[in-house]
């Protein structure tokens, strides 16, 4: 089941991190996310992008890294400063169309950055 998460009611402890996998992009791994709470589980992450959750998505990005490398610590990663989804609302600052931002997971490449692997969805 799919759900767009309401920033407001979004808990960041109910996200789970699944185990890492080698990734089939980039050399390094691929951990999948899940979102769980006592009604229904996600295998990713869905949000809106509007005017109003821009400025959270932003520092969610940063929250959610942080959150990983709380829960699963590699002793090679470090966060990649280059936040590709911040990068992404702040060159789409003025945005018209209604698009979803979906998160499937975090990437780590074998020099020891990471990311949020995403996708924006057009509706």
């Amino acid at each position: 089941m799919n759900i767009i998460l309401n920033p407001d009611q979004f808990l960041l402890d109910r996200v789970i991190f699944l185990d890492s996998r080698p990734n089939k992009m980039i050399d390094g791994h691929f951990t999948k996310i899940n979102y769980s709470d006592e009604i229904f589980t996600m295998q990713c992450l869905f949000f809106e992008l509007t005017p109003y959750s821009a400025p959270w998505l932003v520092l969610f990005e940063k929250r959610l890294i942080a959150y990983y490398l709380e829960n699963k610590p590699r002793a090679n990663c470090r966060i990649f400063e280059d936040y590709k989804l911040q990068n992404f609302i702040q060159q789409t600052a003025n945005f018209t169309s209604s698009c979803l931002i979906k998160i499937s997971g975090i990437w780590e490449n074998s020099a020891g950055e990471l990311g949020l692997s995403f996708r924006i969805i057009d509706v």
